[in-house]
């Protein structure tokens, strides 16, 4: 019993240490956040979050969702939204996986162009990428891939993980916005 909670404990350390990795990742030199998060700071939290990935999982996301919860009580919204930003960071890192090795290269193509944007940019994003003279694949298109990939997430992953839950809303984002260009477009 010892040696499992000494484990645990290391484990709570790790992904502790981990957040603390990716916040520094995003803060200013002088331990500051900026909002909205500069693009050079995005580039570097991107990096730091490609380079921990394999490490990245449950423990981490439940540590993320435990600070949120903490700055939100304590009325640190600038904070709940630096979190946010590192949770979706990380869920579009986990995406870019199953993107580029289940999906057709058009659509790949579009639903990357995505990954690497920030969420607010998603719409005109998806646009450029559905709608456009040059566009990669048609809106109807990218709705059934990211389906795929949503029903790929629930069934794929323990039902209720926090993982889960974190890829689950963040494609549902994706596939709101898809949906709502897919039936102007029809």
């Amino acid at each position: 019993v010892e040696e499992l909670l000494q484990k645990a404990d290391s484990q709570l350390n790790t992904d502790a240490a981990n957040v603390q990795t990716l916040l520094r990742a995003v803060a200013t030199e002088e331990g500051e956040f900026e909002l909205p998060v500069p693009a050079e700071r995005m580039i570097a939290l991107r990096a730091a979050v490609r380079t921990l990935l394999p490490a990245l999982d449950e423990g981490f996301v439940g540590t993320v969702k435990a600070y949120m919860q903490k700055a939100n009580e304590d009325g640190l919204d600038g904070m709940v939204d630096v979190l946010r930003k590192l949770l979706q960071t990380y869920a579009s890192e986990r995406l870019f996986v199953l993107v580029d090795s289940r999906m057709e290269p058009a659509i790949a193509s579009a639903v990357r162009s995505m990954l690497e944007a920030p969420p607010e940019t998603w719409d005109e994003v998806m646009r450029e990428q559905l709608l456009s003279s040059d566009a990669s694949c048609g809106a109807d298109e990218l709705l059934g891939a990211l389906q795929d990939q949503m029903g790929e997430v629930v069934l794929g992953m323990p039902a209720g993980s926090a993982v889960q839950t974190v890829l689950a809303e963040y494609l549902n984002e994706m596939l709101s916005l898809a949906r709502g260009i897919a039936a102007e477009d029809a």
